[in-house]
Protein backbone atom coordinates (compact mmCIF):
# COMPACT_ATOMS: atom_id res chain seq x y z
CA UNK A 1 0.00 0.00 0.00
CA UNK A 2 1.43 3.32 -1.06
CA UNK A 3 1.30 6.25 1.36
CA UNK A 4 0.82 9.83 0.29
CA UNK A 5 4.12 11.64 0.90
CA UNK A 6 2.21 14.74 1.98
CA UNK A 7 0.96 12.81 5.00
CA UNK A 8 4.59 12.56 6.20
CA UNK A 9 5.05 16.35 6.31
CA UNK A 10 5.69 17.74 9.78
CA UNK A 11 3.38 20.36 11.28
CA UNK A 12 4.82 23.89 10.94
CA UNK A 13 5.31 24.34 14.70
CA UNK A 14 7.13 21.01 15.07
CA UNK A 15 9.28 21.78 12.02
CA UNK A 16 10.28 25.15 13.50
CA UNK A 17 11.25 23.55 16.81
CA UNK A 18 13.34 20.94 14.97
CA UNK A 19 15.20 23.62 12.96
CA UNK A 20 15.82 25.62 16.13
CA UNK A 21 17.18 22.53 17.88
CA UNK A 22 19.54 21.77 15.01
CA UNK A 23 20.76 25.36 14.81
CA UNK A 24 21.37 25.54 18.53
CA UNK A 25 23.58 22.48 18.21
CA UNK A 26 25.78 23.97 15.50
CA UNK A 27 25.60 27.74 16.04
CA UNK A 28 26.67 29.93 18.92
CA UNK A 29 26.75 33.68 19.37
CA UNK A 30 30.01 34.04 21.27
CA UNK A 31 30.48 37.01 23.58
CA UNK A 32 33.72 38.17 25.20
CA UNK A 33 33.48 41.11 27.60
CA UNK A 34 35.21 42.73 30.55
CA UNK A 35 34.36 43.70 34.08
CA UNK A 36 34.56 46.50 34.81
CA UNK A 37 34.24 48.13 31.39
CA UNK A 38 36.03 51.25 32.66
CA UNK A 39 38.72 51.37 35.36
CA UNK A 40 39.90 54.52 37.14
CA UNK A 41 43.61 54.27 38.05
CA UNK A 42 43.56 57.61 39.87
CA UNK A 43 46.45 60.09 40.13
CA UNK A 44 49.85 59.18 38.68
CA UNK A 45 53.00 61.32 38.52
CA UNK A 46 55.27 61.42 35.44
CA UNK A 47 57.83 58.61 35.67
CA UNK A 48 55.64 56.51 37.99
CA UNK A 49 54.08 53.08 37.45
CA UNK A 50 50.49 52.03 38.04
CA UNK A 51 49.10 48.47 37.99
CA UNK A 52 45.55 47.74 36.92
CA UNK A 53 43.39 44.64 36.66
CA UNK A 54 40.22 43.69 34.87
CA UNK A 55 38.32 40.45 34.30
CA UNK A 56 37.23 38.61 31.16
CA UNK A 57 33.71 37.21 30.92
CA UNK A 58 32.69 34.84 28.14
CA UNK A 59 30.06 32.24 27.31
CA UNK A 60 32.56 30.09 25.36
CA UNK A 61 32.20 26.36 25.83
CA UNK A 62 35.66 25.56 24.47
CA UNK A 63 39.17 26.62 25.39
CA UNK A 64 40.35 29.89 23.91
CA UNK A 65 43.30 32.25 23.86
CA UNK A 66 42.56 35.95 24.18
CA UNK A 67 45.21 38.27 22.75
CA UNK A 68 45.64 41.71 24.32
CA UNK A 69 46.71 44.90 22.57
CA UNK A 70 46.42 48.62 23.22
CA UNK A 71 44.52 50.81 20.79
CA UNK A 72 43.47 54.43 20.44
CA UNK A 73 40.13 54.94 22.25
CA UNK A 74 37.11 56.72 20.82
CA UNK A 75 37.90 59.96 22.62
CA UNK A 76 34.99 61.91 21.12
CA UNK A 77 32.51 60.29 23.54
CA UNK A 78 34.75 60.92 26.53
CA UNK A 79 35.40 64.54 25.53
CA UNK A 80 31.69 65.27 25.12
CA UNK A 81 30.18 63.30 27.99
CA UNK A 82 33.06 62.67 30.38
CA UNK A 83 33.27 59.55 32.58
CA UNK A 84 34.08 58.47 36.11
CA UNK A 85 37.60 59.69 36.86
CA UNK A 86 37.81 61.79 33.68
CA UNK A 87 37.30 65.57 33.32
CA UNK A 88 37.25 66.76 29.67
CA UNK A 89 38.16 70.39 30.36
CA UNK A 90 41.45 69.21 31.94
CA UNK A 91 42.17 66.31 29.57
CA UNK A 92 45.02 65.46 27.21
CA UNK A 93 44.42 63.68 23.90
CA UNK A 94 47.94 62.29 23.52
CA UNK A 95 48.21 58.58 22.77
CA UNK A 96 49.12 56.23 25.65
CA UNK A 97 49.48 53.08 23.52
CA UNK A 98 53.18 52.67 24.22
CA UNK A 99 52.75 53.06 27.97
CA UNK A 100 51.05 49.69 28.63
CA UNK A 101 52.57 46.24 29.15
CA UNK A 102 50.98 42.83 29.85
CA UNK A 103 52.75 40.30 32.12
CA UNK A 104 50.69 37.55 30.44
CA UNK A 105 49.67 37.76 26.81
CA UNK A 106 47.70 35.98 25.41
CA UNK A 107 45.44 34.89 28.27
CA UNK A 108 44.27 31.25 28.35
CA UNK A 109 40.61 30.66 29.21
CA UNK A 110 39.11 27.22 29.84
CA UNK A 111 35.50 26.41 30.78
CA UNK A 112 36.91 23.68 33.05
CA UNK A 113 38.63 26.24 35.29
CA UNK A 114 36.64 27.47 38.30
CA UNK A 115 34.89 30.77 37.84
CA UNK A 116 36.18 33.89 39.59
CA UNK A 117 33.61 35.72 41.68
CA UNK A 118 34.20 39.47 41.38
CA UNK A 119 32.58 42.28 43.33
CA UNK A 120 32.65 45.47 41.27
CA UNK A 121 32.99 48.97 42.75
CA UNK A 122 29.28 49.44 42.07
CA UNK A 123 28.54 46.57 44.47
CA UNK A 124 27.44 44.20 41.71
CA UNK A 125 28.81 40.65 41.80
CA UNK A 126 29.74 38.85 38.57
CA UNK A 127 31.33 35.53 37.66
CA UNK A 128 34.46 35.92 35.51
CA UNK A 129 36.53 33.41 33.54
CA UNK A 130 39.99 35.00 33.87
CA UNK A 131 41.78 37.99 35.34
CA UNK A 132 44.10 40.27 33.37
CA UNK A 133 46.85 42.41 34.84
CA UNK A 134 48.37 45.33 32.96
CA UNK A 135 51.17 47.73 33.85
CA UNK A 136 51.04 51.42 33.02
CA UNK A 137 54.45 53.13 32.86
CA UNK A 138 53.89 56.89 32.64
CA UNK A 139 56.88 58.55 30.89
CA UNK A 140 58.65 61.49 32.51
CA UNK A 141 57.57 63.79 29.67
CA UNK A 142 53.89 62.83 29.92
CA UNK A 143 51.47 65.70 29.51
CA UNK A 144 49.47 66.71 32.57
CA UNK A 145 45.76 66.08 32.92
CA UNK A 146 43.31 63.25 32.43
CA UNK A 147 44.10 60.48 29.93
CA UNK A 148 42.16 57.60 28.37
CA UNK A 149 43.52 54.24 27.20
CA UNK A 150 41.86 51.24 25.57
CA UNK A 151 42.66 47.52 25.36
CA UNK A 152 41.42 45.29 22.57
CA UNK A 153 40.51 41.62 23.09
CA UNK A 154 41.29 39.20 20.26
CA UNK A 155 39.83 35.74 21.03
CA UNK A 156 41.11 32.65 19.21
CA UNK A 157 38.94 29.59 19.57
CA UNK A 158 40.30 26.06 19.78
CA UNK A 159 39.48 23.71 16.92
CA UNK A 160 35.85 22.62 17.07
CA UNK A 161 35.37 18.86 17.47
CA UNK A 162 33.34 17.11 14.84
CA UNK A 163 29.68 17.52 15.62
CA UNK A 164 30.39 20.14 18.28
CA UNK A 165 29.39 23.75 18.54
CA UNK A 166 30.43 26.26 15.88
CA UNK A 167 30.65 30.01 16.29
CA UNK A 168 28.43 32.13 14.07
CA UNK A 169 28.92 35.61 15.54
CA UNK A 170 31.31 37.13 18.06
CA UNK A 171 30.53 40.09 20.28
CA UNK A 172 33.63 41.68 21.83
CA UNK A 173 33.68 44.50 24.36
CA UNK A 174 36.67 46.86 24.50
CA UNK A 175 38.17 47.68 27.91
CA UNK A 176 38.90 51.32 28.88
CA UNK A 177 40.99 52.84 31.65
CA UNK A 178 41.47 56.44 32.78
CA UNK A 179 44.09 58.14 34.91
CA UNK A 180 45.17 61.62 35.94
CA UNK A 181 48.76 62.85 35.50
CA UNK A 182 49.59 65.27 38.32
CA UNK A 183 50.58 67.78 39.67
CA UNK A 184 50.95 70.27 36.78
CA UNK A 185 47.70 71.82 35.49
CA UNK A 186 46.26 70.75 32.15
CA UNK A 187 45.35 73.80 30.08
CA UNK A 188 43.26 73.42 26.91
CA UNK A 189 43.55 76.60 24.88
CA UNK A 190 44.19 77.56 21.27
CA UNK A 191 43.71 80.23 18.63
CA UNK A 192 43.33 80.59 14.87
CA UNK A 193 46.37 82.33 13.38
CA UNK A 194 45.29 82.79 9.77
CA UNK A 195 43.47 81.35 6.76
CA UNK A 196 45.07 80.88 3.35
CA UNK A 197 43.66 79.98 -0.06
CA UNK A 198 45.62 78.04 -2.67
CA UNK A 199 44.32 77.04 -6.08
CA UNK A 200 45.01 73.37 -6.65
CA UNK A 201 43.45 73.27 -10.11
CA UNK A 202 41.14 75.42 -12.20
CA UNK A 203 38.09 74.01 -10.40
CA UNK A 204 39.63 73.22 -6.96
CA UNK A 205 40.70 75.63 -4.21
CA UNK A 206 42.26 74.51 -0.92
CA UNK A 207 41.68 76.53 2.25
CA UNK A 208 44.22 76.06 5.06
CA UNK A 209 43.20 77.22 8.53
CA UNK A 210 46.24 77.56 10.80
CA UNK A 211 45.41 76.56 14.40
CA UNK A 212 47.90 77.17 17.22
CA UNK A 213 47.80 75.14 20.43
CA UNK A 214 48.66 77.62 23.20
CA UNK A 215 47.87 75.21 26.05
CA UNK A 216 49.81 72.44 27.81
CA UNK A 217 48.12 69.33 26.39
CA UNK A 218 47.57 67.70 23.00
CA UNK A 219 44.23 68.57 21.41
CA UNK A 220 42.31 67.51 18.31
CA UNK A 221 41.12 70.64 16.49
CA UNK A 222 38.31 70.37 13.94
CA UNK A 223 37.16 72.80 11.29
CA UNK A 224 33.42 72.81 11.93
CA UNK A 225 32.67 75.37 9.25
CA UNK A 226 34.28 77.69 6.74
CA UNK A 227 31.79 80.18 5.34
CA UNK A 228 33.03 82.19 2.34
CA UNK A 229 31.68 85.69 1.48
CA UNK A 230 32.30 87.76 -1.63
CA UNK A 231 32.98 91.53 -1.72
CA UNK A 232 29.24 92.26 -1.49
CA UNK A 233 29.03 90.08 1.65
CA UNK A 234 27.05 87.39 -0.15
CA UNK A 235 27.63 83.79 0.93
CA UNK A 236 29.47 81.99 -1.84
CA UNK A 237 29.93 78.56 -0.26
CA UNK A 238 29.88 76.79 3.11
CA UNK A 239 32.49 74.08 3.68
CA UNK A 240 32.92 71.57 6.51
CA UNK A 241 35.65 69.17 7.56
CA UNK A 242 39.34 68.96 8.29
CA UNK A 243 40.95 68.08 11.61
CA UNK A 244 44.41 67.70 13.11
CA UNK A 245 45.96 66.51 16.36
CA UNK A 246 48.07 69.41 17.61
CA UNK A 247 50.67 69.11 20.37
CA UNK A 248 51.31 71.96 22.83
CA UNK A 249 53.05 75.11 21.52
CA UNK A 250 52.78 73.96 17.89
CA UNK A 251 50.46 74.68 14.95
CA UNK A 252 48.29 72.42 12.85
CA UNK A 253 46.73 72.89 9.41
CA UNK A 254 42.99 72.27 9.02
CA UNK A 255 42.41 71.86 5.29
CA UNK A 256 39.19 71.82 3.33
CA UNK A 257 38.58 71.89 -0.44
CA UNK A 258 36.17 73.92 -2.55
CA UNK A 259 35.26 72.29 -5.85
CA UNK A 260 33.31 74.07 -8.56
CA UNK A 261 33.38 75.08 -12.20
CA UNK A 262 32.86 78.82 -11.55
CA UNK A 263 35.50 79.65 -8.93
CA UNK A 264 36.31 83.27 -9.61
CA UNK A 265 39.64 84.72 -8.47
CA UNK A 266 39.65 87.78 -6.24
CA UNK A 267 39.18 88.99 -2.68
CA UNK A 268 36.90 87.11 -0.28
CA UNK A 269 36.15 86.96 3.45
CA UNK A 270 36.28 83.62 5.27
CA UNK A 271 34.50 83.03 8.57
CA UNK A 272 35.93 79.92 10.25
CA UNK A 273 34.59 78.04 13.27
CA UNK A 274 37.15 75.74 14.91
CA UNK A 275 36.18 73.31 17.70
CA UNK A 276 38.58 71.54 20.08
CA UNK A 277 35.93 69.73 22.17
CA UNK A 278 36.18 71.98 25.22
CA UNK A 279 36.21 75.29 23.34
CA UNK A 280 35.15 76.94 20.10
CA UNK A 281 36.84 79.70 18.11
CA UNK A 282 35.09 81.88 15.52
CA UNK A 283 37.18 84.28 13.42
CA UNK A 284 36.94 86.22 10.13
CA UNK A 285 39.84 86.66 7.72
CA UNK A 286 40.25 88.41 4.38
CA UNK A 287 41.93 86.28 1.75
CA UNK A 288 42.56 86.18 -1.97
CA UNK A 289 41.87 83.32 -4.33
CA UNK A 290 44.51 83.41 -7.06
CA UNK A 291 43.81 82.99 -10.73
CA UNK A 292 44.14 79.59 -12.29
CA UNK A 293 47.60 79.07 -13.68
CA UNK A 294 47.52 78.45 -17.40
CA UNK A 295 50.36 76.22 -18.35
CA UNK A 296 52.18 77.58 -21.39
CA UNK A 297 52.72 75.12 -24.19
CA UNK A 298 56.39 74.30 -24.73
CA UNK A 299 57.84 75.86 -27.89
CA UNK A 300 57.69 73.65 -30.91
CA UNK A 301 61.15 72.32 -31.62
CA UNK A 302 62.59 73.68 -34.85
CA UNK A 303 63.32 71.21 -37.61
CA UNK A 304 67.01 70.58 -38.22
CA UNK A 305 68.07 71.67 -41.76
CA UNK A 306 69.32 68.32 -43.01
CA UNK A 307 69.24 69.58 -46.58
CA UNK A 308 72.02 72.06 -45.67
CA UNK A 309 74.20 69.23 -44.32
CA UNK A 310 73.72 67.31 -47.55
CA UNK A 311 74.75 70.33 -49.62
CA UNK A 312 77.92 70.84 -47.52
CA UNK A 313 78.88 67.18 -47.90
CA UNK A 314 78.33 67.31 -51.66
CA UNK A 315 80.41 70.49 -51.90
CA UNK A 316 83.31 68.86 -50.00
CA UNK A 317 83.16 65.81 -52.22
CA UNK A 318 83.22 68.02 -55.30
CA UNK A 319 86.34 69.88 -54.05
CA UNK A 320 88.11 66.61 -53.33
CA UNK A 321 87.26 65.26 -56.74
CA UNK A 322 88.33 68.47 -58.49
CA UNK A 323 91.65 68.60 -56.63
CA UNK A 324 92.58 65.02 -57.39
Amino acid sequence: MKRDLRSLALPPLLLSLLVLLLCSNICLALSVGTAPGLLDLGDVKPGERAVGMFYILTNAENDMLVGLSTTNPHLTIFMKEGATGFVPKNASEESVNGWVKFPENPVFISPKAPEIVVRLPSGKTVSANADVEFILDVPRNAEPGYHVGAINLDPKMAATPSGGTAVSTIGITRFYFVFHVVPDPAIRKGKVVNVFAEREMKNIVRFDTVFQNTGTVTMVARLNELKLFDKENNIVTVLKGGDAKVTPKTTGILSVFWRGEDIEPGLYTAKVVVDYSTGTISERYDLEIPEAIKAALPPKPSEFPWWLVILVVLFILFLVYWKW
